[in-house]
This record gives C-alpha cells, structure tokens and sequence, in this order.
C-alpha cells in the first residue's frame, strides 16, 4: 500500500462553505483513484513565497490518501485546470500520515497514539531534568 499527500492552495477570501465545496470536489476526483482517504483537511492560511494571480495568501489544504495504484499524472491535469485551486503538488509518502480526527469543538486534535507518545516524551524529559538536578 503506498500514501500520497496532495496540499493545494485556494484563494483566501472565499467563505467556509466554498471551501468545503471545492475541498469535496477534490476528494471526490481523489476517491477515484484511490481506496482510502485517511486525512483531509484545511491547513490555514498563510503567505505564499511569491504572488501566484496578483494573490499574496492563500488557504492550504492537504489530503492524504492510500492506493495500490494511482495515475498522479492525471490528477494533476485535473487539479491544473481548476480555477480555484492556485497551486497544487502531489507527493509519495514513505510512511503512513499520522491520522487527524475532529473533536467537538471542531477543532483538529492528533491521535490518541501521537498523545501517548508526546506523554512518554514529556516524562522522559522529567527524569532528566531530574537527574541533572541530582548531579548539582
């Protein structure tokens, strides 16, 4: 099974219901050649490196999928002739994306595995810090 990550920018100023919309017409061309979304969602705004259309911001959203089998090619011909997306790059991933879910704030939180981990990492600072101050 192999993961692709597919992040394409939108023009900022439209409202949360066209971005919804434009964001499930591009699921909806992805779910046709993939079998599994895992993530998909919006990245937030932010300043582009360079001024695509005389825009200087612009909204992120990245997509996350698995297939055995994808034609990237195609999919780019497609996302290139939409008008709303700006810019758009499909990458092969060479792990599994870490999975988002929605909270009920509708806010996106980790996994409860990411969770556990940063915990384990939080206390393994502790004892560190623990013993240095032992050694003083």
């Amino acid at each position: 099974m192999r993961y692709y990550e597919t992040i394409y920018i939108i023009n900022p100023d439209f409202e949360d219901s066209r971005l919804d919309e434009i964001k499930s017409n591009v699921e909806n061309q992805i779910k046709k050649e993939c079998e599994e979304i895992v993530n998909s969602y919006i990245w937030g705004k932010r300043r582009l490196a360079y001024n695509i259309k005389n825009i200087n911001y612009g909204t992120y959203i990245i997509t996350h999928y698995s297939a055995k089998k994808i034609n990237v090619k195609e999919l780019n011909s497609w996302m290139e002739i939409q008008e709303n997306v700006l810019a758009h790059m499909t990458v092969r991933l060479d792990e599994s994306p870490v999975l988002r879910e929605k909270n009920k704030d509708s806010k996106l939180k980790l996994s409860d595995k990411t969770k556990e981990e940063k915990e384990t990492t939080v206390e393994n600072d502790n004892e560190t810090k623990k013993e240095l101050e032992d050694k003083e």
